[in-house]
């Protein structure tokens, strides 16, 4: 799962956090007596919602609630409490929440002793009942079988949906939000959100089939006065009858969504598709999604998308595209590629209703064209009509060289490993065939692609990609979610160079010249060294470590210095007289001969490394010895014969 791997949790937030509370904790097991007071694990309660009551007994000494691993038996929905922090997932001995035992590379959500809350399937898992007044945590829960009743215990609530609740002041992280219906009337059968943020988290097979908004994994509806937030989440497999099957918004109040990976989601109604397999989001709200992947979803559309900022999304692989609905959304930096009708064969990208100018739809990369007849604005550059670029066909990935401009031509996005297959209409939501293979697919931009340097600049707005690499990493923002690193390589030293010279592809090279490689790309140098003089070549990464590369300059490639740019490098050149440097050949098993034009060399190991100069600096010959005697042809003259890092003399005559 490479690519879905997000930069491990970092919180702004005070180290208490993940301390022992100030005010204490209540200690929650599943085999915890009810009589006991909750005071430490082994005098832990077995009740959650009694641990919340027993949290805020003390007025102004409220407690946060630690509960083990194990599934604990929903008859009715947890209630949160104001200022009371709520964390799963332990061993049952921590004295820390970090101290919580997860697997080397696990996401954030996994960990060793998950906490599962299970409902009943009617009822809500848990519930925010109103907004927080101070922010609070829920961190490492699984919820699960959950509907969206509440069981009577708030009619407000009741109907809306979600068989988790998020409201503004109320944190979920870590968490695993799956398998849960909306079998009321309610929208979001995962998470119904009027506020809040939920972050790292993942929210996988839940099914939305009664209500007017949809949402099948997260339903979000801010109220007035909060905004909602969704980042570095993964969204998949969540099914809609409705619309917006991964996530769906609403509303005239701002949500936020960043970083996610949304996939295998499905929006359809019997045999017909709905708008937003992936996401749906409608309202007058300015909404925001930035730096995230969605692919192989099911749908009328991919994203429905009204209003708000629409920047740097990888759109890829799904069935249905993009379709703007609004007049003033800034679609910008996006890549939409492999997307296709419900037939699975007519290629679909960024299609929508006729708007206004205010509606800009500006350096995507597109199969389809994007075309001025809505009346979006499309180019903000003079003299360009339409800033958009666009692939030549809807299958292939890779780019081809072009021998003659010495350059690559785009020929599809050069994704690291995209899919394989199409999704049929209705079959995205079955992950359990598909779910490895899904995950292993890699949306990362391999060296060359076109989508490279090819961004419209987010100066202050879009500051880092999917993964948090800084934007931009070359000349300007790349198209898509990630961003393709680059790295300096500078020359630091050239010693002895009027022994020689070394240049690139434009120019000579100096001492303390400076070059931007994209990671992956060949860095290739020519070398020249006068009569007598070879080039020594080292780098120094940031750690400080040395490597020779002198050796991949040869005389069948003209003195040709190849390598690939993996990591910042300092490069140090030395133009010496050949053989400086090295120790002289002395073993007393080697023995060189010069006879009939034959320099044969004897006492060998198997692998040993030769080489032998001319006296003008020529290299004249390369090879591991396959046997302990190597006889190699040569003309009358003085040669230098290197053998692994010692050097000897021979005359030919």
């Amino acid at each position: 799962m490479k690519k879905l791997t997000f930069i491990m949790l970092t919180l702004v937030c005070s180290m208490s956090l993940w301390a022992l509370p100030e005010n204490g904790v209540v200690y929650v097991t599943p085999d915890g007596a009810g009589s006991k007071d909750g005071s430490s694990w082994d005098n832990a309660m077995s009740d959650i919602t009694e641990a919340l009551t027993e949290a805020v007994r003390t007025a102004g000494n409220k407690k946060d609630v630690w509960v083990a691993g194990g599934t604990y038996e929903l008859s009715g929905p947890v209630n949160l409490k104001d200022s009371v922090n709520m964390y799963g997932s332990f061993a049952g001995t921590e004295t820390s929440v970090s101290e919580r035992p997860q697997a080397e590379g696990a996401q954030p959500w996994e960990f060793e002793n998950p906490t599962i809350l299970q409902a009943d399937g009617t009822n809500r898992v848990i519930q925010a009942r109103g907004h927080m007044a101070l922010d609070i945590v829920i961190d490492g829960f699984v919820f699960t079988n959950g509907g969206d009743s509440d069981n009577g215990e708030n009619p407000v609530l009741n109907g809306k949906a979600g068989a988790v609740v998020c409201r503004g002041g109320t944190i979920w992280q870590n968490c695993i939000i799956r398998g849960n219906k909306s079998v009321v009337e309610g929208n979001g059968a995962g998470i119904n959100m009027t506020g809040g943020v939920v972050r790292y988290c993942l929210i996988e097979n839940n099914a939305q089939s009664i209500g007017a908004n949809g949402g099948g994994g997260i339903f979000s509806n801010p109220a007035s006065g909060y905004t909602s937030t969704i980042e570095n989440c993964v969204v998949r497999g969540n099914t809609s009858t409705v619309r917006g099957a991964g996530i769906g918004l609403q509303g005239g109040q701002m949500t936020y969504i960043r970083n996610c990976v949304i996939y295998g989601n499905s929006a359809i109604n019997g045999t017909a598709l709905q708008p937003g397999g992936g996401i749906r989001a409608q309202g007058t709200s300015n909404n925001e999604i930035n730096n995230c992947v969605i692919y192989n979803n099911s749908g009328s559309s991919a994203v429905y998308y009204q209003s708000g900022n629409f920047y740097n999304n990888t759109i890829v692989a799904n069935i249905g595209g993009m379709y703007i609905g609004g007049i003033t959304a800034n679609i910008i930096n996006n890549v939409i590629w492999n997307c296709t009708t419900e037939d699975q064969t007519t290629p679909t990208s960024i299609t929508g209703a006729s708007g206004g100018p205010t509606c800009r739809v500006l350096n995507n990369y597109t199969r389809n064209p994007v075309s001025g007849e809505n009346g979006w604005t499309i180019s903000e550059t003079a003299g360009v009509t339409n800033s958009n670029l666009q692939f030549p066909d809807n299958a292939t990935n890779d780019t081809v060289w072009n021998l003659e401009t010495n350059e690559f031509t785009g020929v599809g996005p050069c994704f690291v490993n995209p899919n394989t297959f199409s999704v049929g209409a209705g079959e995205a939501a079955d992950l359990e065939e598909n779910i490895e293979y899904w995950a292993s697919l890699d949306w990362n931009l391999k060296p060359g692609s076109p989508l490279i340097d090819k961004g419209m600049a987010l100066t202050d707005i879009l500051t880092e990609d999917i993964t948090g690499l800084e934007r931009p990493q070359g000349n300007s923002w790349d198209i898509g979610a990630y961003e393709h690193p680059f790295f300096t390589v500078t020359v630091v030293t050239i010693k002895g160079n009027e022994n020689g010279v070394v240049f690139d592809a434009n120019d000579e090279i100096t001492e303390g010249d400076t070059f931007l490689f994209q990671k992956g790309s060949s860095l290739n140098w020519y070398f020249l060294p006068n009569e007598g003089y070879e080039a020594y070549v080292t780098y120094t990464n940031a750690n400080g470590e040395e490597t020779n590369i002198s050796e991949s300059i040869d005389a069948a490639n003209e003195g040709l210095c190849s390598w690939v740019i993996t990591e910042e490098m300092n490069i140090n050149i030395d133009f010496r007289e050949i053989g400086s440097g090295l120790h002289s050949l002395t073993a007393d098993n080697i023995q060189l001969s010069a006879q009939n034009n034959l320099l044969t060399i004897k006492g060998l190991n198997i692998n040993d490394a030769i080489s032998v100069y001319s006296v003008t600096g020529a290299l004249v010959y390369r090879a591991s010895a396959s046997q302990a005697e190597v006889s190699i042809p040569l003309s009358n003259g003085i040669y230098v014969v290197r053998i692994n890092n010692a050097v000897q003399k021979a005359i030919m005559k």
